[in-house]
């Protein structure tokens, strides 16, 4: 009883069998009435049996193109759909143009693919994502890494990466506590967005240092960019019981054009990151607060 009550296709299987089976009684009732009514005549009798069995026939395939529209057609769709969607393709509608269960489960369908989606973006998002700043991590950062190096060398363009590095961060994370060095970190983020381009890939590489790469921009315009950021965190300040906290950064920059035979070297991808770092070391050496290639 639960079955019959809480299935819409149930309840119309169950009617179109018991009006198929009603139909049906036409052939034998037909039959009982010309033999006990004293109907003798041939013709009449062969003709009612026609009409009874043309009835029956009618009503068969009548039921055969219901069962096809409600229950096999929707079931190939949905067959057809979650084919594409174990292949990993979700951007599939399993909404059915019929009033029954089958109906309802292409709705539940759509709703556990679009909550599958947005987890999918999510966890996408976590994997590639610096929780902290919101920033590309280094797994996303070394991937898009080698894709640019491959269109650096498909296409003859330059490619420029910014190795930066907080000055005497521990010293705030010593003086003011871990909690102000975070807010430190997530205003260099904000910032480093603010002011570079969309194509343009900020990451956090770990602790107070961060990676920016650069496609399509020679070594010239990368000094730029950088003198650019070096001044723009200048202007950054941060509330202490000392009063407000200013910080600088050192940033090494390195080209692609500084490296002889980019395209035919092997491993370009750590050794144009090894050219950053030694010059933001000399940075460091020099100073810090300052740009180096």
């Amino acid at each position: 009883m639960f079955f019959l009550k809480n299935s819409i296709l149930s309840k119309q299987i169950i009617l179109a069998l018991l009006l198929l089976a009603f139909l049906s009684l036409l052939l034998p009732i037909s039959i009982h009435f010309i033999f006990f009514d004293g109907f003798t005549v041939t013709k009449t009798f062969i003709t009612i049996l026609f009409f009874c069995i043309i009835s029956l026939l009618l009503i068969i395939t009548i039921f055969l193109f219901w069962i096809k529209k409600n229950i096999i057609d929707p079931i190939n769709k949905l067959q057809e759909n979650t084919a594409e969607v174990i292949k990993g393709n979700l951007n599939y509608d399993f909404t059915i143009d019929v009033n029954n269960d089958i109906a309802q489960l292409g709705q539940n369908l759509n709703r556990m693919v679009k909550t599958i989606y947005e987890q999918q973006k999510t966890l996408e998002e976590l994997v590639r994502t610096d929780p902290l700043t919101g920033l590309a991590n280094r797994r996303h950062f070394d991937q898009q890494l080698e894709l640019e190096i491959e269109r650096c060398k498909r296409k003859g363009t330059p490619l420029s990466l910014l190795v930066c590095d907080i000055d005497d961060f521990k010293c705030i994370n010593d003086t003011y506590g871990h909690l102000l060095g975070d807010t430190v970190l997530v205003e260099l983020g904000s910032l480093f967005i603010t002011n570079l381009r969309k194509t343009d890939l900020p990451s956090r590489f770990g602790g107070e240092e961060f990676v920016i790469l650069l496609p399509d921009t020679p070594l010239e315009k990368a000094m730029i960019v950088a003198n650019k950021l070096l001044e723009e965190v200048k202007k950054l300040e941060f509330d202490t019981p000392d009063g407000p906290l200013s910080i600088s950064i050192t940033i090494g920059v390195a080209s692609s054009e500084q490296i002889p035979d980019f395209d035919k070297i092997n491993d370009p991808k750590n050794i144009l990151l090894d050219y950053g770092d030694k010059a933001l070391y000399r940075g460091k050496y020099n100073g810090k607060d300052q740009v180096c290639k």
